[in-house]
């Protein structure tokens, strides 16, 4: 009898979900990296709550398909080692087994990987950023992730490599989440932008939407908050090129996957600096569902690599 393995069966969908500060999103992928079945929701103010967020989205989808998912993978801000999510500095939850409690809740085979990682696979594996050469992926979102790829593979280091939003740009600056003070993240992230808007907007609607439709309509103070934010991300993102010198930057998730002017503000800025000019700067190809998309990527991969063949 021939031998056959997993690679020669149609490949049931897996479960995709992100999980970062504010939002989680979750799908059924396909290993083409096709998204079915999309869900989006606030994630839950309270800790318990964000804990059992991931696992109540995934026993959910798990039981939307009739031939059943596969596997779980979960992207997650923060640190994560063997499934277990050490630190992070904007989920608001950490020293979790988020793998143990996806495995309870669905009983299936569960990878948990950084959501700026997955995100990088994602690109790589299904979207525009090719497989060749050094790609530089940055997130912007409630905070800055980021991950590399070399000719292809993931570079994982010690299992955080990519934490970039962590860089101290500013010693004496703001205290970050993580436990340090003067993050680059703490200067040019969703959550800057939250701040700014907070700090500038009178009444009840202080939020970024508000701030960047004001700066857009000339209100010169909005439109200096977004520019020093954007101001912020460039220089980031230019000591990052000066250090790893990549073909190709990526950049991707909520602030800037919406695009409009903080998008725009934040490419042009950054495209002026130095290091930065030498590389291809493109938006991420899958926009907000990058992280969603690398975590069944990782799920597919890991059922695949499993299954022995058998004959």
């Amino acid at each position: 009898m021939t031998a056959t393995t997993s690679r020669h069966r149609p490949a049931r969908p897996t479960v995709g979900i992100d999980m970062g500060g504010t939002t989680i999103r979750g799908g059924l992928v396909d290993p083409d990296g096709t998204v079915r079945r999309f869900v989006r929701r606030p994630v839950p103010l309270d800790a318990a709550g964000r804990r059992a967020a991931p696992a109540d989205l995934a026993r959910e989808l798990a039981g939307a398909t009739v031939s059943g998912a596969g596997a779980v993978g979960l992207a997650v801000s923060g640190v994560v080692e063997g499934g277990r999510l050490v630190r992070s500095a904007n989920v608001g939850i950490a020293g979790v087994d988020l793998r143990a409690d996806l495995v309870a809740a669905t009983g299936l085979p569960v990878e948990v990987v950084n959501d700026a990682q997955a995100a990088a696979l994602a690109e790589v594996r299904t979207g525009g950023a090719g497989t060749r050469g050094v790609v530089l992926v940055v997130t912007v979102g409630t905070g800055i992730g980021g991950a590399l790829v070399v000719d292809g593979a993931l570079v994982r280091g010690r299992g955080f490599a990519g934490e970039v939003g962590h860089t101290v740009v500013d010693r004496g600056g703001r205290p970050c989440g993580c436990g340090a003070a003067g993050c680059w993240e703490g200067l040019a992230s969703g959550e800057a932008l939250r701040r700014e808007a907070e700090r500038l907007l009178p009444g009840p609607r202080r939020t970024v939407d508000e701030l960047v439709e004001r700066a857009g309509a000339g209100d010169v103070a909005a439109f200096a908050a977004v520019t020093a934010c954007a101001e912020a991300f460039a220089e980031g993102l230019d000591s990052l090129c000066a250090v790893l010198a990549p073909d190709r930057v990526v950049l991707g998730c909520g602030v800037l996957a919406r695009g409009g002017l903080v998008a725009d503000l934040y490419r042009s800025t950054a495209l002026r600096r130095r290091w930065v000019r030498g590389a291809h700067v493109t938006t991420a190809t899958w926009g907000d569902c990058g992280g969603l998309v690398g975590a069944g990527l990782v799920a597919h991969d890991a059922v695949r690599d499993a299954v022995p063949a058998r004959g």
